[in-house]
């Protein structure tokens, strides 16, 4: 199953029943590898405990995905390969997997929320029908209570604010 990308490394087990998927911070201070057979997942993940930079040029691909390999050489020794099984409601289509009902052309192309049109007052008169839901007066969503149940304490709103409803209006200039 590794067939392109970052993880093409992975081929080197020559196992057909294997995914996985690499990853790195923007920063390059963390870079992983994780990935799974039938039998076993594992994560491979390099860093150092007070983050720092890896180098310029590190990456999960990189760094994490070998050691990853070393390891599933040695815990897929013994076990034969299983192919995955597709779930029911996925299809597999042209090299891609999709849900059975969101299959190529089959998709949704586009809502519309008015029943009638796709331009800004539609969708304005569509938000503002919502039945109160951006009506707030700006208080706490908790009522009565001070505490929000994570021993963080309600103090209420920062600032006053105007209620979206207005923003809305403001934004769209509608009346």
């Amino acid at each position: 199953m590794v067939e392109r990308g970052t993880a093409t490394k992975a081929k080197v087990l020559n196992r057909g029943d294997i995914v996985g998927k690499t990853g790195t911070t923007n920063d390059s201070h963390d870079a992983w590898f994780a990935g799974y057979n039938s039998d076993i997942s594992a994560v491979a993940w390099v860093g150092y405990d007070q983050p720092r930079n890896l180098g310029a040029r590190e990456t999960g691909g990189g760094l994490a995905l070998p050691i990853w390999i070393d390891y599933m050489k040695v815990a897929l020794a013994d076990l034969p390969e299983q192919p995955q099984v597709v779930p029911p409601g996925i299809e597999f289509i042209d090299g891609n997997y999709y849900y059975s009902e969101y299959t190529p052309g089959n998709g949704v192309a586009r809502i519309d929320v008015s029943g009638g049109g796709d331009d800004i007052p539609s969708l304005f008169n569509f938000l503002k029908g919502l039945g109160g839901v951006l009506e707030g007066g700006g208080e706490s969503p908790i009522s009565g209570n001070p505490t929000a149940g994570d021993s963080t304490t309600n103090t209420g709103p920062a600032r006053p604010r105007e209620q979206p409803r207005d923003d809305i209006e403001r934004l769209f200039g509608n009346n």
